[in-house]
């Protein structure tokens, strides 16, 4: 029988760090094409497999058009499934899932308005509701765990090449970049204001918000060179001391944040910053 998922909490962050190494996807090729048929009813052709964290991303072709294919890891999935769930039961889900955030975002960032560039979920054939997810039964890395449901979801291709594919950055691209940066933020600002939903689903835990730096205290005695290790040291007992137990620290701007705007992640074209992908990390922060 296929895994359902998770079955544990949205603030279960250990529970959910351990299984996203579990429940990383694993399909052949034949398998993610077959889903794509399945779903958009066309024929796709990947391209390449491109870097991913805990979920599996494709470059395809389908048609005369390019697309990121995602496959979700199984712990975003089954929030996925679960408040799809509640949704069609005609209950109002507490918290939507990641995904839905996720969709949300992109909605959001791609109005005229603001002048900004990322992912574009492609409509699935015959469905109106949002997020354009569908599931389909695919292997992950624990056999323990395989089949599982994984969420699947066609984006459209963002033109370009990344800064980390340039081998010389000029010092006008990287204030560009700070510029996008600045409007992406602002962009936010307005979602985090206007949308109680968005702002709420935001406010999670996620091991990589600077926020949350304390938590990786118990991994310093890892690090086996003493000046090192002092070092890290030295650094999470000013983040106590001064954020933390401070009572006169600073009020620093609160509000969802893309999270990840690393020079993978910036889109460039002809020297200009012309996008910004992956949202992944997205927190309220």
């Amino acid at each position: 029988m296929p895994n359902s998922g998770t079955g544990g909490s949205e603030g279960d962050s250990s529970t959910d760090e351990k299984l996203r190494k579990s429940l990383k996807p694993d399909p052949s090729a034949e398998q993610v094409i077959e889903a794509i048929l399945e779903t958009y009813q066309q024929d796709a052709k990947i391209v390449k497999e491109l870097e991913s964290y805990d979920d599996r991303n494709y470059l395809i072709e389908m048609g005369s058009s390019k697309y990121l294919c995602k496959v979700y890891n199984g712990v975003e999935s089954a929030k996925y499934a679960k408040c799809s769930a509640e949704e069609s039961s005609g209950s109002d889900p507490k918290l939507l899932s990641p995904i839905h955030l996720y969709s949300l975002i992109w909605n959001h960032l791609n109005q005229p308005r603001y002048s900004i560039k990322t992912s574009s979920p492609l409509p699935i054939p015959g469905r109106t509701i949002e997020p354009h997810v569908s599931m389909h039964s695919l292997p992950v890395t624990s056999k323990e765990h395989t089949p599982s449901r994984l969420c699947l979801q066609l984006l459209e291709w963002v033109e370009g090449s990344t800064m980390a594919s340039c081998h010389a950055i000029p010092i006008e691209t990287l204030v560009d970049a700070g510029q996008y940066l600045g409007k992406v933020c602002s962009a936010l600002d307005d979602l985090t204001s206007n949308n109680p939903t968005a702002k709420l689903t935001a406010d999670r835990y996620h091991a990589w918000d600077g926020k949350n730096t304390l938590d990786i205290q118990d991994f310093v005695e890892c690090i086996d060179n003493e000046e090192r290790r002092a070092l890290v040291q030295s650094v999470l007992n000013s983040f106590k001391r001064d954020l933390i137990a401070n009572p006169n620290k600073p009020n620093f701007r609160m509000g969802i944040l893309q999270g990840d705007f690393n020079d993978a992640n910036i889109i460039l074209s002809d020297g200009k910053v012309s996008g910004v992908i992956d949202f992944g990390d997205t927190t309220l922060r």
